[in-house]
């Protein structure tokens, strides 16, 4: 049941005949499912402000617990979205630019998350 779990969120993928195979892992999938249940604009609203709170929280305590590589790390990730949104407004109808660039942003918001130190603020 656990491998079945897993397979379901698109952790490992399982083979007939082969076994079970870690795969590229993403959280892309497990958030955008849920994801339509919160589509509209008083639902995009509470969705907002949860993401502020947590955010907030999130850069409270990386301003306190944060290592000095962790800030450079923090700085890096700044400058590579900053350098893609560049690159974007020069081609805004690029989809392969846009989904680097919301990558970047994910990126950039998790390391600030992740320097929280809290495993749930992480987790979730």
């Amino acid at each position: 049941m656990a491998l079945q779990k897993l397979n379901t969120l698109g952790i490992i993928e399982t083979r007939v005949g082969e076994g079970s195979f870690v795969c590229s892992f993403s959280l892309r999938p497990a958030l955008s499912a849920p994801s339509v249940f919160y589509e509209g604009e008083d639902k995009y609203h509470a969705v907002n402000q949860l993401r502020n709170l947590l955010e907030y929280e999130c850069m409270r305590l990386a301003v306190y617990s944060a290592s000095d590589a962790e800030k450079e790390e923090l700085k890096g990730a700044l400058e590579h979205y900053t350098k893609l949104v560049d690159v974007y407004y020069g081609s805004i109808d690029n989809h392969d630019i846009l989904e680097q660039l919301v990558d970047a942003d994910f990126n950039f918001h998790y390391k600030v998350v992740k320097m929280s130190h809290n495993k749930l603020y992480r987790d979730i």
